[in-house]
């Protein structure tokens, strides 16, 4: 058995500053685009979809500078007041502006 590392989004910067001194943002924009459409193309239910959304994750938080939207969009999100639409799927209820 092989000990695995437990990977943060700092890890996961650090690799790919080793193998792409300088990413940019649009580029890790883009290549989760091309992860995105080859995730469009496995069956639902698979391990080759959670593959495939791993490698979408991957993408995105890659960046240090998306990582830190991410932080700064779920200090909106925890303020935000969420419900269940009919599909199961979680909405923040949307608030007539004052």
């Amino acid at each position: 058995m092989t000990n695995r590392m437990r990977e943060t989004p700092q890890s996961i910067q650090a690799w790919l500053a080793s193998l792409i001194p300088t990413p940019t943002v649009a580029q890790q924009i883009q290549r989760a685009g091309e992860e995105w459409d080859e995730l469009m193309q496995t069956h639902s239910g698979t391990p080759e979809e959670l593959e495939e959304v791993a490698d979408v994750a991957i993408c995105l938080i890659s960046h240090p500078a998306i990582w830190a939207a991410v932080e700064a969009k779920m200090v909106i999100n925890r303020a935000r007041s969420w419900q269940a639409g009919e599909n199961g799927n979680i909405y923040h209820a949307v608030t007539p502006d004052a």
